[in-house]
């Protein structure tokens, strides 16, 4: 059980054989009005991260790759400035990663997805950065 009061509570969805609350039902909006991200929008924006960017087609070519390098980062820090409100979790995670210098790579944040990661995949971490074994947790 959780010791905190629960936010924008609408009910009780279900209830222990006990009698306690087990399943709380809250409204789909923080405190101050911003929507939960629906599943359609979780999963447009993770779509969107699958598109191959320019910079997939130009890697590799000397002047263009530069040029076309540069226009891809404008575009992520115009983005960064618009918020996460609806964001996902990983995209969280990879902003965080980008911020802190540690993934180097030109791709946006929503293509990061929850197993890249966990599930072993490379990431393209920035020189001289890896990650450690996971942490095993043993009650």
């Amino acid at each position: 059980m959780v010791a905190r009061l629960a936010r924008a509570l609408v009910g009780v969805a279900h209830r222990c054989p006990c009698g306690q609350p087990d399943v709380v039902e809250t409204a789909p909006r923080l405190e101050d009005g911003t929507p939960f991200p629906t599943t359609a929008g979780v999963l447009t924006r993770w779509f969107r991260g699958r598109v191959p960017t320019p910079n997939d087609f130009t890697r590799g070519i000397p002047v263009v790759d530069d040029k076309v390098r540069a226009v891809s980062q404008r575009k992520k820090a115009k983005k960064r400035t618009v918020g996460l409100e609806s964001a996902y979790c990983a995209e969280i995670v990879a902003v965080t990663f980008e911020d802190m210098g540690l993934l180097a790579t030109d791709k946006d944040s929503n293509w990061f997805d929850p197993g890249k990661f966990w599930s072993g995949d490379t990431l393209p971490l920035a020189p001289g950065y890896r990650l450690s074994n996971e942490i095993a947790v043993i009650p």
